[in-house]
């Protein structure tokens, strides 16, 4: 990732969806309070339903609220030692404690991404937008369009030992670059990569959020959907070939 295409992929995202409702919703829930980690209620794993709905487009019904809770409180528990953390200055294989364990901060991701992303009519897709919400400097959003581009699965170990390590390898790319390009040290790198994000959005942008809207522009998303319905198409004909093959025993010319 190359410090032009980050910003110019901020900039899609911030002339795409501008100060939509979705946009609205994502600095609402970043509010301080708007949701209480401290003494999780119903009514905030209702607000993180909502955030996850008309942000994320994640059609959650908010029967899940009270499956949610229980997770929620878990977890935000489980990364209390993480919660400053930030993806781009942070060792994933750091030791950490939780409670009477030690664990690798990669481990602590683990765990906390599959617990809720086992709540039955949740998902991995949720858990990773949640899970920002909570460390929204820590960690990155995902779907499946991204883990598809990334080869990662659907699940909390890719998650943790195979996309967050390859999103700090891109984020390091573009500290290179502006090293480069424009003579900044790390720290000068990353400052200028976060008020960047400020100056194209008029309000602060964790680098995470920023890699998140690397990975996730409008022309990324038409171009993965593209390819999987290619290969949709490709799978079918392939079954039908099958079909057909297997009706002539096996004598179909080419």
């Amino acid at each position: 990732m190359k410090i032009d295409e980050l910003k110019r992929a901020v900039q899609e995202n911030q002339c795409a969806f501008g100060m939509s409702p979705g946009v609205l919703e994502y600095t609402r829930v970043m509010e301080p309070n708007h949701i209480r980690w401290d003494n999780l209620s119903l009514d905030d794993a209702n607000k993180v339903l909502d955030f996850l709905n008309k942000w994320g487009r994640c059609r959650l019904s908010h029967e899940l609220a009270g499956s949610l809770l229980p997770s929620l409180q878990t977890v935000a528990m489980f990364v209390k030692p993480i919660l400053n953390k930030r993806i781009e200055d942070t060792t994933l294989k750091e030791v950490v404690r939780i409670g009477r364990e030690c664990l690798m901060v990669q481990r602590v991701a683990h765990c906390a991404f599959d617990e809720l992303a086992s709540i039955a009519g949740f998902g991995p897709v949720p858990a990773s937008k949640t899970l920002h919400v909570l460390v929204p400097g820590f960690f990155i959003m995902w779907d499946n369009a991204i883990s598809r581009r990334y080869g990662c699965r659907l699940q909390g170990y890719d998650y943790a030992f195979k996309f967050l390590p390859r999103m700090q390898a891109e984020i390091e790319e573009c500290v290179a670059d502006l090293k480069v390009s424009l003579g900044l040290n790390r720290s000068q790198s990353l400052k200028y990569i976060r008020d960047e994000g400020e100056r194209i959005w008029g309000e602060s942008r964790t680098v995470a959020k920023l890699v998140d809207e690397y990975n996730w522009t409008p022309e990324k998303i038409k171009r993965s959907a593209k390819k999987n319905a290619e290969r949709q198409l490709i799978a079918a004909h392939e079954k039908e070939y099958d079909k057909l093959l297997k009706a002539a025993g096996g004598n179909v010319e080419e």
